[in-house]
């Protein structure tokens, strides 16, 4: 089981029930690579750190052309590897593999 770290800790930037669930979800999965786990274990381990960060700022806020980069890899070869996603105020490349 390979996790991606958006997943494992979007935790820490919501308070959100459904997003911890989630990510307690991943942690669970890929530390059952290691042996046996017991998700209960995971939530009091995370539990600390729910909603500990506060949101990243817009990329357009610190790229001057945010749109630009965005719009240069919609059009790329990469189109087929990676779909835009803006969520949260944050640019993620994420891939739809």
């Amino acid at each position: 089981m390979v996790a991606a770290y958006e997943d494992l800790f979007a935790f820490e930037y919501t308070k959100s029930q459904r997003v911890f669930r989630k990510s307690v979800k991943h942690w669970s999965d890929m530390l059952r690579n290691f042996g046996e786990i017991r998700e209960e274990v995971v939530k009091e381990a995370l539990m600390p750190y729910r909603g500990s960060r506060k949101a990243e700022q817009p990329h357009s806020s610190v790229l001057h052309n945010a749109n630009e980069i965005k719009n240069a890899l919609q059009d790329s070869p990469f189109q087929h590897h990676y779909t835009i996603i803006e969520n949260s105020r944050i640019l993620v490349l994420k891939d739809t593999k």
